[in-house]
């Protein structure tokens, strides 16, 4: 029974680094590079700047990388995370387990900005948090469970000798082999399967399909396996799908996920469009007995002080996948006596050095939203977030090309004309 539990605790890992892999290779064909040319680094957007820049230098890196890797490096690495943790476990005293209320999943940096009591008053107050994820600010009356107090020393050994078996296992994989380094998170992954195995009552994720968001997935598959619990799967949208699809905002993001969330039970999104996106490329085809529970919700900002001037305020909304686009929307815009300009750049994926020397206002700072009268800007959640607050927004493709620059000219001076009016 250990066994086979702990072989299926390993394929869960697998599944999950699989829509890992899917959503960096989505990324890569976006940005008209290949894996095999710049390298198999995981998280995309955050190197693949420097990729399109020197390919050679980071597919040499990620060759040499990967050969450490395996050659004892995966070991050290997880050995200096195992021994650096269990120090910071005896700094948390341990509580006990929340009642079968729930736990609100805090897998992310962002859950305390999608997850707000005013918008979600059933939702637990118990909030499991991660020493790599520290949450800006909890709610008020929130009830912190941090994931080391829950964990005990023998579940440390457990994920320490599951990491160090899966560096090796993904080696014998032929598709998970070239990507060995997205392993690197398998440590932290088993330490919070183990806390999230022990949680019961409504769990609330706002992960829509990456490792975390198969880790809450199938940890309540397995307990509805073993004990035929009746604990509440819910996911909560954190950003707009339509950032995915190089068409359209609202149609399906063109990633093929292998790894679908099948055990969700409530979902909360942003609109209609949005959920068809979730039904039709994130979640499971579900039996006629199980029923999905859908809400809508419209996520909010606080929007800074007064207008920058009485010109017309345009806000780029950056990601380093349309930096050209956008800097040549803003050549073609530009009119100091007519514009206020800024650019916000994507808060997970750093910006390009070009970018600073466009001639915009760069808004560095993440939780400071302008109030301009018009957004520029891929299919992003700040679209859908300052539309609730009555700004438009001229949308293009993530992966716009030169072709799109015309009729998307023609669009937004058609906006700003009505803005002008």
């Amino acid at each position: 029974m250990v066994i086979r539990t702990r072989l299926r605790m390993l394929a869960d890992y697998l599944a999950a680094t699989r829509n890992e892999i899917a959503v960096d290779e989505m990324f890569l064909g976006l940005s008209r590079v290949s894996a095999e040319d710049v390298g198999h680094w995981p998280r995309v957007p955050y190197w693949f700047s420097l990729a399109k820049r020197h390919p050679y230098l980071t597919s040499t890196a990620c060759r040499i990388a990967k050969i450490v890797w395996l050659g004892g490096g995966a070991a050290i690495f997880f050995l200096c995370e195992y021994l650096r943790f269990l120090h910071l476990r005896r700094s948390v005293r341990s509580v006990g387990l929340p009642s079968t209320e729930g736990v609100i999943l805090g897998f992310s940096t962002r859950v305390c900005d999608v997850v707000k009591p005013s918008q979600f008053p059933t939702f637990p107050h118990a909030w499991l948090t991660l020493p790599w994820a520290p949450q800006k600010e909890l709610p008020n009356g929130a009830q912190e469970l941090p994931v080391f107090s829950i964990l005990d020393a023998l579940d440390f050994r457990y994920a320490f000798e599951n990491a160090i078996t899966i560096a090796y296992r993904m080696r014998r994989n032929r598709h998970l082999s070239p990507w060995i380094l997205q392993g690197y998170t398998a440590f932290r992954w088993f330490l919070v399967r183990r806390a999230t195995d022990r949680l019961t009552g409504k769990l609330v994720t706002t992960e829509h399909f990456d490792r975390w968001a198969v880790l809450a997935d199938r940890s309540v598959r397995e307990k509805r396996r073993v004990t035929n619990c009746n604990d509440r799967l819910v996911l909560v949208q954190h950003g707009a799908m339509g950032a995915l699809n190089p068409e359209k905002n609202g149609d399906i993001p063109s990633i093929n996920l292998p790894t679908r969330l099948n055990q969700i039970d409530e979902l909360h999104v942003y609109n209609n469009d949005e959920a068809a996106i979730f039904k039709s490329s994130v979640l499971a085809g579900r039996k006629a007995t199980r029923v999905l529970d859908l809400y809508f919700f419209k996520p909010v900002i606080e929007l800074a002080g007064e207008r920058a001037s009485s010109k017309i305020n345009l806000l780029f909304v950056g990601h380093p996948l349309c930096e050209s686009f956008q800097a040549e929307v803003f050549r073609q815009l530009t009119n100091k006596d007519v514009f206020e300009i800024f650019y916000k750049p994507h808060p997970k994926a750093p910006m390009s050095s070009a970018v600073t020397a466009v001639g915009w206002t760069l808004v560095a700072d993440e939780k400071t939203f302008p109030r301009v009268d018009l957004l520029i800007s891929y299919p992003s959640t700040l679209v859908v977030e300052y539309e609730g607050a009555g700004v438009p927004a001229s949308i293009h493709p993530i992966d716009a090309g030169v072709d799109a620059l015309s009729p998307f000219m023609d669009k937004t001076r058609s906006l700003i004309k009505k803005i002008n009016a």
